[in-house]
C-alpha cells in the first residue's frame, strides 16, 4: 500500500476492523466526547461500506498504514492529481482554484468563494494506527 492519499469512494479494508471502510475525506482530527478537536490527525475518514454516513459520530478515521487491502478503487482524474499533489506539498493551504482549473496562482483567496467552512487542519506526521470512530472518545 504504497500509494498515500488514495481517492474519494475507495474501499478498503483495514487491520483490526469487521467491516469495509469507503474513504469519504482526508487528513482529520478526532474529536472528543465533548467537541474538542484532538491534535492527532488522522490520513483518512472513512464510512462503512455499504451504509454510508449515517452520524459523524459513525464516521471512521484512520491512518494509510491501517490499510490492509484496497477492494475498490475510487474515481481518479487529473484534478484529483492536483489535489494530491496540493495535499501533499501545501496541506495547510490548499489551492481550490488551482485543483479546478489547472492553472497555478499565487492568491488563493478566491478558495472561499468555492468552498465555504475551510477547517484548520493540524499538519502533523501521524504514526498512530489506531483504527478510530471520531466520536468514541479514545
Amino acid at each position: 500500500m504504497n500509494e498515500k492519499y488514495l481517492p474519494l469512494g475507495t474501499v478498503v479494508e483495514i487491520n483490526n476492523a469487521k467491516a469495509l471502510i469507503m474513504i469519504t475525506g482526508f487528513k482529520i482530527n478526532k474529536l472528543d466526547l465533548d467537541g474538542n478537536i484532538d491534535d492527532e490527525e488522522y490520513d483518512y475518514s472513512g464510512c462503512i461500506y455499504p451504509i454510508g454516513v449515517t452520524s459523524p459520530a459513525e464516521n471512521a478515521i484512520f491512518n494509510h498504514s491501517d490499510i490492509k487491502n484496497v477492494v475498490f478503487l475510487g474515481y481518479h482524474n487529473e484534478m484529483y492529481d492536483r489535489f494530491k499533489e496540493e495535499l501533499q506539498e501545501n496541506p495547510k493551504n490548499i489551492n481550490i482554484d488551482y485543483i479546478i482549473s489547472g492553472e497555478k496562482s499565487d492568491a488563493t483567496d478566491n478558495n472561499e468563494e468555492i468552498v465555504e467552512g475551510n477547517s484548520d487542519s493540524n499538519a502533523s506526521d501521524s504514526q498512530n494506527s489506531d483504527f478510530n470512530f471520531m466520536g468514541s472518545g479514545n
